[in-house]
């Protein structure tokens, strides 16, 4: 259920405060890469740029927004000129496409480093629906248009409403309603939102859109933060991406090529997320000895 938040605070604000908590907490982590797909890059792979810190956590982040995969630039850096990521995670509210997707990647890098720090494993994601196991009689809407699991959702006898910004996809078939409009998610009981509304400023307005009751995924590889901003508003699970072998997965981006076993998805439930300030607490306890 979509909850209220206080005026003038917004995800991206509560984020990057949260964000700035942990990174005083680890010591304030630095950053040694940037890597970004080339621009010839296809598919899923070519999508995320990838930052990775100085103490070998990975975040990610989608760059197909504007011209941020045009802009941003792969770049790794020496000791003495790798800035801090909470010094980049700043411009995720009001940013540049390039400087958001940079920004998202460092919070989500963040987040990550806290949890392996305190020792929170995310549970391994069981499908791709982020949590919401849709059932037959369920509503179910997406934010982004998934065809794999739009074709699975159908087969399972459950209608489905697509809100695409792309309104030449729009369409009204037999169990499936593709539109431009969010306020067609108002009717679903569960809805699929891609990760990509972390970075351009439509977040509030789609949770806004939905029913107040609803079971709610934000899914995708840039949806690597710290959940408690999101769950604070009213979503369900958040599903994102760990990174197993930060090396091997950097350059594996940098190529363009297929990310394999380098990464894993998992899915993180509102009820079994001990909360970021638990875990700022084992990190305490732990550097108190």
């Amino acid at each position: 259920m979509a909850g209220p938040t206080a005026p003038g605070r917004t995800f991206a604000s509560d984020l990057i405060a949260l964000a700035g908590v942990v990174s005083r907490a680890l010591g304030d982590p630095r950053i040694v890469e940037l890597a970004v797909p080339p621009a010839d890059a296809r598919g899923h792979d070519g999508e995320f740029c990838a930052v990775r810190l100085d103490c070998g956590d990975v975040g990610l982040a989608f760059v197909l927004l504007g011209d941020a995969r045009d802009r941003l630039e792969p770049r790794r850096f020496s000791a003495s000129d790798a800035p801090p990521a909470i010094t980049l995670a700043r411009a995720l509210a009001g940013g540049s496409a390039s400087q958001r997707a940079q920004a998202l990647a460092c919070v989500n890098a963040l987040s990550q480093a806290l949890m392996r720090a305190a020792a929170f494993a995310p549970a391994a994601a069981g499908d791709s629906f982020g949590g919401l196991a849709p059932e037959p009689g369920d509503r179910l809407g997406m934010v982004g248009f998934f065809p794999p699991l739009v074709r699975q959702a159908l087969a399972r006898g459950i209608d489905v409403t697509v809100v695409e910004m792309r309104s030449e996809l729009s369409r009204d078939e037999p169990g499936l309603r593709v539109t431009t409009d969010r306020t067609a998610l108002a009717p679903c009981n569960k809805v699929l939102c891609t990760s990509s509304v972390l970075l351009n400023d439509t977040l509030e307005a789609i949770l806004e859109a939905c029913a107040p009751d609803a079971s709610i995924a934000i899914v995708g590889p840039s949806a690597g933060c710290l959940p408690d901003p999101l769950f604070a508003r009213g979503v369900s699970f958040v599903a994102g991406t760990a990174i197993e072998r930060p090396d091997v997965f950097t350059q594996r981006v940098s190529l363009g090529a297929p990310w394999g076993d380098a990464a894993r998805k998992y899915a993180i439930g509102s009820r079994q997320w001990p909360g970021a300030e638990r875990l700022l607490e084992r990190i305490a306890r732990a550097q108190r000895g």
